[in-house]
């Protein structure tokens, strides 16, 4: 019994950090899409010149 509990940790910390992990990865991708202005600029950008050409 003892044993498989302090197996039971391993997966737990594992899962903590991966679920961290994912966090950290998502906040990151979002904070670069949201204050990029290079995204921004190239979206908006690409509108503009679309309106007139058409």
């Amino acid at each position: 019994m003892h044993g498989c509990q302090g197996r039971s940790r391993i997966p737990e910390r594992a899962l903590l950090m991966g679920m961290a992990t994912e966090l950290s990865g998502h906040l990151g991708i979002e904070g670069l899409s949201d204050g990029s202005p290079s995204s921004a600029g190239a979206t908006d950008g690409a509108e503009k010149i679309q309106e007139p050409v058409t």
